[in-house]
């Protein structure tokens, strides 16, 4: 099972409709998870009706990535062991505290950092600097809070050079102190219960601070690609490195990675992490490339070109030497072999908006993935079948080896059975499809793709635009702090397509007082942008939140694009405090 963006789950709570949203997944399971509001309330327990995992605009297929799930499903019953009282908050406790392991061996050394997770039984809110005391050998050192997201909080400690413990660190029990700062319940008023149990020492987690942190080395580099077709790469497909290290890394500027096409010198560009150990570089077969043996690396080719590759210390130089890497003759490249790119598939990424069925007005979406790089002009075409009819998507836009097009439901689409994309569906429209040469027109060729219920259509049917999501969108100038005349960003998501007038507003509570973000333009047909310039007596030492259905009209309108008589649906959920979005209005920005 594959799944993208954001499915979500609708849960009964009392009377009220309240959504789960994805958390992860393993692979055949979803994970959803809703966090209870203060006016949330439900005494017979919450239920979940048949049919309440809808897409919400991601997407949830087969592993192919292109069949759609079945997402039908019986009703859950109410159960008495899950009610819900918004304004009952328990303190959270501690259930679980725990290392994150050495960068290398089973020892940290001096300028090392040790990181724990204290994780909570429910989300907490953490201000101040909260300190975790920590046994090493005979003393007694103090990890300090350094960030938490819902029900984790974490702390690190920077290894000193007279730390040593060859048995392991421990925790002795009830070691969290608050330190002048708070942890509470998300009210941010609740006080969380610290007690916990000892972590006993262990002998993976030693320390020894006279040692110096040892540089990160290179342990294997490999290629991580393979030609689109055959054994040989071909003009405008990627090659892709891997460089692995025996201990985690940072890299920052642009590093690269030299490769011996023929008998010429080109340069993998550093592309980003595979995980903390490994970084990926990419290259671009360019005209005249040529090597019929394979591409091989030479002995000592990773490369800073002016940027960087530490520790995870941020000082400690890695060693960059390595072995060479011999040609390899599934790695051949031939620049100037130019191989017409072919369709590797046809598929809906997006799901409609609510249910099964795209509405009047709805973008429906159909991306084409060739197996090798396109170059494009024009406007490109894919048919679909709606019913009866054929309509047209156009072409909104592409990626390295992908066309994405575009197709808006009329009054009149209809189809029961689901929309389907006959063999040969694309053609060119007056446009080009070539490889990247520029010249070698691709194989438009393609088989059929079937109906899925999933992808009904009613072009008849209007369902009033709702908020999908309200988020803080700036970030503050100065620490955590908004200060004077800052400006506070708040972005609201609607399902569908809206057009707005005039002045709407959200309303936000800065302290005890409620400020008023104004409107101030659309990003795009969905998104609208909402701004507040801090006043001078404006002050929150909790974090900005936004009360449920804060969203007002203020004598503006927010209707739906395709049909100004429907007015959008504005009620939303909370916004709770964050307390990385603090108020200062007294103080100056710098």
């Amino acid at each position: 099972m594959e799944s993208t963006g954001d499915p979500r789950v609708a849960l009964t709570i009392g009377t009220q409709t309240r959504y789960a949203t994805s958390s992860g997944w393993g692979s055949n399971s979803l994970y959803f998870s809703y966090t209870v509001q203060e006016g949330d309330r439900d005494e017979d327990g919450i239920s979940i009706p048949a049919n309440a995992l809808v897409l919400s605009g991601g997407t949830i297929t087969a592993p192919d990535g292109t069949t759609p799930a079945d997402l039908t499903h019986a009703a859950v019953a109410a159960d008495g062991g899950s009610k819900v009282n918004g304004s009952l908050v328990a303190p959270p406790r501690v259930r679980d505290i725990s290392f994150f392991f050495p960068g290398r061996s089973d020892t940290w050394a001096r300028g090392e950092t040790i990181e724990v997770k204290v994780a909570f039984n429910r989300t907490v809110t953490v201000t101040g600097t909260p300190r975790l005391a920590l046994t090493i050998g005979a003393k007694t050192r103090h990890a300090v809070f350094s960030g938490s997201w819902r029900e984790y909080a974490d702390f690190s400690y920077v290894v000193q050079e007279d730390d040593r413990d060859d048995d392991g660190i421990s925790i002795p029990a009830n070691s969290l102190v608050l330190n002048g700062g708070t942890i509470t319940a998300a009210d941010g008023v609740t006080d969380a219960d610290l007690t916990h149990a000892p972590v006993g020492p262990d002998r993976d987690m030693k320390v020894d601070g006279s040692r110096a942190v040892t540089p990160p080395q290179v342990r294997a580099i490999y290629f991580d690609s393979s030609p689109a077709q055959g054994d040989t790469y071909e003009l405008g497909e990627t090659v892709e490195v891997v460089v692995e290290f025996d201990s985690g890394v940072e890299a920052a500027g642009d590093p690269q990675v030299a490769l011996t096409i023929g008998t010429d010198t080109r340069y993998a560009d550093f592309s980003g992490w595979s995980s903390d150990h490994t970084l990926r570089f990419r290259y671009t077969v360019q005209t005249g490339d040529s090597d019929e043996d394979g591409i091989s690396i030479p002995a000592n080719s990773l490369l800073l070109g002016g940027g960087s590759i530490t520790g995870r210390d941020g000082t400690t130089e890695a060693v960059l030497m390595h072995a060479a890497l011999a040609a390899e003759r599934g790695a051949k490249v031939n620049g100037s072999d130019v191989k017409p790119p072919r369709v590797n598939s046809i598929y809906f990424p997006y799901a409609p908006a609510r249910g099964d069925t795209y509405e009047l007005g709805e973008t429906i979406e159909v991306d084409v993935e060739f197996d090798r790089a396109v170059k494009v002009t024009g406007t490109p075409q894919v048919a679909l079948t709606i019913g009866a009819e054929t309509r047209h998507a156009a072409m909104s836009g592409w990626g390295r080896d992908s066309l994405y097009f575009n197709y808006t439901v009329q009054q009149g689409d209809h189809d029961e059975d689901g929309i389907s994309v006959p063999a040969n569906a694309l053609i060119l429209n007056g446009a080009t499809i070539t490889a990247a040469d520029g010249t070698t027109g691709a194989d438009l060729m393609h088989g059929t793709v079937a109906a899925g219920r999933g992808s009904k259509v009613n072009g008849s049917l209007i369902t009033p635009p709702a908020v999908s999501q309200i988020y803080f969108l700036s970030s503050h100038g100065r620490d955590d702090t908004y200060s004077l005349s800052e400006t506070i960003e708040v972005l609201v998501e609607f399902d569908r397509a809206v057009e707005a007038t005039g002045t709407p507003q959200v309303a936000l509570t800065i302290g005890t007082e409620t400020r008023h973000a104004v409107y101030s333009e659309s990003w795009d047909d969905r998104h609208m942008h909402f701004s507040y310039a801090v006043q001078e007596d404006d002050r929150d030492e909790d974090g900005v939140d936004i009360q449920a259905n804060s969203l007002l009209l203020g004598g503006g309108t927010i209707k739906l694009a395709v049909d100004s008589t429907i007015d959008a649906d504005l009620t939303h959920d909370a916004v709770g405090p964050d307390p990385e979005i603090k108020v200062n209005g007294s103080r100056g920005t710098p």
